[in-house]
């Protein structure tokens, strides 16, 4: 999130077993947004993606069945 916001990160995650995972500096982000748009375009997409079915699932959670 703090790709988007440029707020401090606001978690630390922890895995239970091996897997595979993603990191980027903001410094690097920041070159893809310079230098290649289509692919940060593509991944703040996903990110915003990510976030909003995350919302959702909270949402329903909070007010089942509130349409």
């Amino acid at each position: 999130m703090s790709l988007i916001d440029d707020a401090p990160r606001s978690a630390t995650a922890t895995v239970e077993k091996a897997g595979l995972a993603y990191q980027i500096e903001a410094v690097e982000f920041d070159l893809l947004r310079t230098d290649h748009k289509p692919l940060a375009f593509a991944i703040l997409r996903k990110m915003a993606s990510d976030m909003c079915g995350r919302l959702r699932m909270v949402s329903v959670q909070l007010v089942p069945g509130g349409d």
